[in-house]
């Protein structure tokens, strides 16, 4: 698996575990939620350094948390 599915398949596996809806995400991380579809998009999503860090804090993980997976292995 690469790395940009294993970052989507975490996002949405940590929401599952919290009850938390893609638009609740977005509105938690502060960040409009065509940034949250975008970094989300198998085909062309890219999250940088800032959207990710905000997407960590909505899912209320470090990123040390969020990367502690066997998906990134």
């Amino acid at each position: 698996m690469d790395l940009r599915n294993a970052f989507i398949l975490r996002v949405t596996e940590l929401c599952d575990r919290e009850n938390l809806t893609f638009y609740e995400l977005a509105e938690r991380a502060g960040i409009p939620r065509s940034t949250l579809k975008s970094a989300l998009d198998p085909e062309r999503g890219n999250p940088g350094l800032k959207t990710a860090g905000a997407i960590f804090r909505g899912l209320r993980v470090s990123a040390r948390e969020f990367f502690d997976s066997e998906l990134f292995l």
